[in-house]
């Protein structure tokens, strides 16, 4: 009998929390989906906070993001139309048919992103729901667009079937070559009247390896300029340069190609430019032009074997090499430029580059090797900058 009562007096009281171990805590918040652990932990207690910091930031994005939570981001968005649109705009963009009409219920604002988001990712009655609301959610230009983009064939037809239609321009087509979507890109020019495109249909495909999209437009009669060969150059795509030049007439073609190549460090790229006949396509073609761009291009994102490749073909430099190098800090390209017989010019323009991006290790080698420059301006772009590091050593100079 005593044993009975003091069980029952150090029983808890079941008027009062228990609290739970903490391995027992966390093992039954891992089991929820990842936007439900972080809205949890930071309820349950400081403990499961700090233990799970890693995870209290919720994203509006979260595609498990519990209703409270959203509930919750939508009184402190209350203040401002573009966040609420916002979070309108990205609960649509993951499928979250619920908190959008909730949303919608309580009077949070919306705009053109929801059904540019609901198009991008193929959610159709998302979509379809939005517009059948009194007033319809806006859209525009850019609705078809992102359904362009996500290769969402359905939701563009029918937005397109709608009375009106949504409204489209060059960026639908623009925005299917670049992420490759042949047949919806196909469909749209099919129609009557076609969808209107330009040159970007093109050196979207280029810039994104899009061999299939770039070679149908170009039979469909798409307009192309040196800006594919430039995109394609940019993006390492040689494939579609080799394709590019072959055509009758070959796509034309200019120093922005081996500029773009260089600036991305693309050396077989820019070899192949170069290459004369073969780079051409045709008997006697000529290599792609070149210019002092190019070895800055290099030089300013360190591409030391480009730069170094470019100078012994010849190609010309001029003082923005050690300009934009000292800018980026590219000690090493400054290094070997200077070395070189005869050496990069330089001017003042590198060491306020340095002093400007706080490059000190820059400034310190451009000072030793007697770069020109004016201390008094390195001063003021320091302090102008938040460069105090660098600041610090020229006023330093003074005290020798």
């Amino acid at each position: 009998m005593q044993d009975t009562e003091a069980a029952m007096e150090n029983a808890p009281d079941p008027e009062q929390p228990v609290q739970l171990p903490e391995a027992l805590m966390l093992h039954i918040l891992s089991l929820l989906p990842a936007a439900q652990q972080a809205y949890t932990a930071r309820r349950v207690c400081k403990a499961a906070c700090a233990r799970l910091r890693h995870m209290t930031t919720i994203s509006a994005t979260s595609a498990d993001l519990p209703l409270a939570a959203l509930q919750e981001m939508s009184l402190h968005n209350a203040t401002s139309m573009y966040k609420q649109g916002h979070l309108a705009a990205a609960r649509a963009a993951c499928g979250d048919l619920q908190g959008l009409q909730w949303l919608h219920s309580s009077g949070c604002a919306w705009d053109v992103r929801v059904c540019s988001a609901a198009a991008h990712s193929g959610d159709l009655a998302l979509l379809q729901w939005a517009r059948q609301q009194s007033p319809p959610c806006a859209w525009n230009k850019s609705t078809c667009s992102a359904a362009a983009a996500g290769g969402q064939l359905a939701v563009l037809q029918w937005v397109r079937q709608q009375r009106p239609p949504c409204p489209w321009d060059e960026e639908c087509c623009s925005s299917a070559a670049k992420a490759g979507h042949l047949s919806l890109l196909q469909w749209a020019r099919a129609q009557d009247p076609p969808c209107p495109w330009g040159q970007w249909v093109c050196t979207g495909a280029a810039a994104n390896g899009h061999l299939a999209v770039l070679a149908w437009a170009r039979q469909a009669g798409c307009k192309c300029d040196d800006s594919v060969c430039t995109a394609a150059a940019g993006a390492g795509h040689l494939h579609i340069l080799q394709w590019a030049r072959c055509q009758d007439p070959p796509c034309p073609w200019g120093a922005g190609a081996c500029i773009a190549a260089a600036r991305e460090g693309h050396l077989g790229v820019l070899q192949w430019l170069r290459g004369g006949a073969a780079a051409g396509g045709q008997q006697g073609g000529q290599p792609c032009a070149w210019n002092a761009w190019v070895c800055t291009a290099a030089a300013a994102r360190g591409h030391l074997d480009v730069l170094q490749w470019a100078r012994q073909q010849g190609c010309p430099w001029d003082d923005s090499v050690t300009r934009y190098a000292a800018q980026t800090g590219q000690l090493e390209v400054l290094v070997w430029a200077r070395a070189q017989e005869p050496p990069a010019p330089w001017s003042k323009a590198a060491c306020f580059g340095a002093a400007a991006e706080g490059h000190l290790e820059v400034l310190q080698w451009l000072h030793q090797q007697q770069c020109p420059w004016n201390k008094a301006f390195c001063e003021r772009i320091a302090r102008r900058n938040g460069q105090l590091h660098v600041l610090h050593w020229l006023q330093s100079l003074d005290k020798e």
